[in-house]
């Protein structure tokens, strides 16, 4: 099964395995109102209509120089995360406004139940791209 294999400056390497989750996923990425500071993270859920659970197996500050080596590998063993958080009932919400399905007219759900929008983000969404579409 496709794995992650995470090096960091050299530490022993971090395997993700996927098993059994939601979603899984390895980044590296900054915060644009403060460019000093980055992260390097993985975790993945699993989640059902009862429960989201959260494991985290990697979250690190990157600075500069900081070697970081993300290789997809074929294991069918992972390390153990490091930590596992119960988040009880998944709540879906708009992305955007953050709406539940009750206050809103229609909630459009994504792959994997990732993202939601509602209908007035896509009212709103779509009233953006006939502005940028008229702009050029």
């Amino acid at each position: 099964m496709k794995s992650f294999k995470v090096t960091y400056n050299n530490k022993t390497p971090v395997v993700i395995h996927p098993e059994g989750l939601n979603h899984m996923q390895v980044t590296v990425g900054g915060y644009c109102q403060n460019g000093d500071a980055a992260e390097l993270s993985a975790w993945g859920y699993l989640s059902d209509d009862n429960a989201y659970t959260q494991y985290t197996w990697l979250k690190e500050a990157v600075e500069v120089s900081d070697l970081i080596t993300i290789e997809c590998i074929d294991s069918e063993l992972g390390d153990e995360p490091v930590g596992v958080e119960e988040m009880g009932p998944v709540v879906p919400t708009c992305s955007f406004c953050q709406k539940t399905k009750e206050e809103v007219e229609c909630l459009i759900e994504a792959k994997y139940k990732l993202a939601h929008i509602c209908n007035e983000c896509v009212d709103v969404c779509v009233g953006v791209a006939k502005k940028y579409k008229a702009e050029r």
